[in-house]
């Protein structure tokens, strides 16, 4: 049998080594001035039309579209993204109307933007959380909720949320209370109050006198959640909850006022009555409010946002 023969098909010509070259060279030309506009379209549909379709969170996780900036700090739209996916999973889950999507993009922008800063002074001053921490956290969440798989079904149905997003979530809110115990100033506080005015003298009197503090608070004071240990107060910060309301200016005054050991010079009349103070221990270093100290980090901070505005 005879071997069939295919007729040789004539060779390409070479191109020249430089006309090779500059086809190469236009075509990622092309492929550049593509990807621009790929970039372009994408951005204005993200930033001006709120795009959420057309594959926009896939190329957000590629393409590192600014959301906002924190001083030289980049806050991604991945990063806006990763949070706002857990709060429509909830919304779509529990089947609550998504009024003003607007007003949530604010509300998750300022607090990854609080995040950053609370991060910022965390770090300077060379504090941070463990992993034991965080997992010890976690593992009271479980414990609270009847076990791991309960934990996981509930993150997955109502959040669309896996065990180590919480666990992130976790980190970031010990950060914050962190900052808060150990970076802003705290007093430990105790207090005798009373809402006369005259009774409230004579007792400072006795005091003065060398009477002892916590027999004076068991017998006198109308505070009946602490009279009866010593008229303790815990620790508290500028801006602290006392009884439900936030502290007083008169309150805050007569409190961080004094030094530790001190008491109240003279009575410190508030809404609840006269009170008579005294400073215990105080610990931390930044005397200001969380509010304040937040509200002074912004204005001391180029912020710029995209999305949230």
């Amino acid at each position: 049998m005879k071997k069939i023969k295919f007729p040789k098909l004539p060779k390409l010509p070479k191109l020249p080594k430089q006309t090779s070259l500059r086809l190469t060279y236009e075509i990622g030309i092309a492929f550049f001035i593509l990807l621009v506009m790929l970039v372009f379209v994408y951005g204005l549909g993200i930033y001006k039309y709120n795009w959420t379709r057309y594959g926009t969170k896939t190329i957000t996780k590629f393409i590192p579209y600014p959301a906002a900036f924190v001083g030289p700090l980049w806050i991604s739209m991945s990063q806006f993204n990763y949070q706002k996916d857990f709060i429509l999973h909830f919304y779509d889950k529990t089947g609550t109307p998504l009024d003003n999507e607007r007003e949530i993009d604010r509300e998750i922008m300022d607090r990854i933007i609080e995040q950053k800063l609370v991060e910022r002074e965390f770090k300077k001053q060379g504090l941070f959380v463990s992993q034991k921490e965080i997992d010890d956290e976690y593992k009271k969440i479980v414990e609270e909720n009847q076990g791991e798989e309960n934990v996981k079904k509930m993150l997955d149905d109502l959040y669309g949320m896996k065990p180590a997003d919480l666990k992130r979530l976790i980190k970031d809110r010990l950060v914050i209370e962190k900052f808060k115990n150990e970076v802003l100033v705290s007093a430990h506080v105790a207090h005798i109050l009373t809402k006369d005015q005259n009774r409230a003298n004579d007792i400072l009197a006795k005091l003065k006198a060398g009477e002892n503090w916590d027999d004076l608070a068991k017998n006198f004071s109308e505070d009946e959640n602490s009279r009866d240990k010593g008229g303790d107060l815990g620790f508290l910060q500028r801006g602290s909850l006392v009884s439900g309301k936030p502290m007083s200016k008169e309150f805050e005054q007569g409190v961080f006022s004094l030094n530790v050991g001190q008491i109240s010079p003279s009575p410190v009349a508030t809404e609840f009555g006269y009170h008579i103070f005294k400073v215990t221990e105080k610990k931390g270093k930044i005397d200001k409010s969380y509010e304040d100290w937040l509200a002074e980090a912004k204005s001391k901070t180029w912020i710029k946002k995209f999305i949230g505005k």
